[in-house]
């Protein structure tokens, strides 16, 4: 990078990395990757609202919204997380307990709304593995993708990378030496200069 240090460092959140990129690169911000926090949501939030579809929309309207000011982000968080402790809860226990219950039995109801989530689980692990898998791109994100998500959030995944090609059109390509420079433009609003090194890829 010319000698240069980068003016933002985005990692996942190892703990080393983030003790070694004040240390190393002094003068750049240091960012969390928000794939890796967003591949964290089901073990976080749980599993049975994170299949809530439009939980799921909700907040991602919040996250990508890369237009939204720090106090509107935050204010949309606070919104989302009251419905969220409020329907984690509720919707899902609501059907097995009893206000009047004794402790045994709200063991067992608890125990029972456990098994019913593992079971639901399995099943979609099953129709998983014996789903077909449409097309992988050429892409190596796709290829990676394609081992990491289940075949259906998988098809969500890679409509939206063709979505996101068919919006960029390319406005020309030259050559300099092991370098390629092509002007790239993003749907109706802007246009990049993206260069790419053929030897190093």
């Amino acid at each position: 990078m010319g000698q240069q240090q980068p003016q933002c460092v985005i990692t996942d959140q190892c703990p080393g990395i983030k003790k070694a990129c004040p240390n190393v690169f002094n003068h750049s911000v240091h960012k969390y990757c928000m794939w890796h926090i967003m591949q964290k949501m089901p073990e976080k939030v749980g599993r049975a609202i994170c299949n809530d579809t439009e939980f799921m929309t909700d907040i991602n309207a919040v996250v990508w919204d890369v237009d939204l000011e720090p106090h509107e982000f935050e204010q949309n968080r606070k919104m989302l997380l009251k419905p969220m402790r409020s329907e984690s809860s509720n919707s899902y226990f609501k059907r097995f307990e009893s206000h009047f219950g004794t402790l045994v039995e709200f063991w067992m109801r608890y125990n029972s709304a456990i098994e019913q989530q593992r079971h639901t689980q399995r099943r979609m692990d099953n129709a998983n593995e014996h789903s077909m898998l449409e097309k992988v791109g050429p892409m190596k994100v796709e290829m990676h993708a394609s081992l990491v998500y289940t075949h259906p959030i998988f098809g969500d995944f890679h409509n939206e990378v063709k979505h996101a090609i068919c919006g960029m059109g390319s406005g020309g390509l030259t050559k300099s030496r092991a370098v390629e420079y092509h002007d790239v433009r993003d749907g109706e609003a802007q246009s990049f200069r993206v260069e790419f090194n053929t030897k190093t890829n």
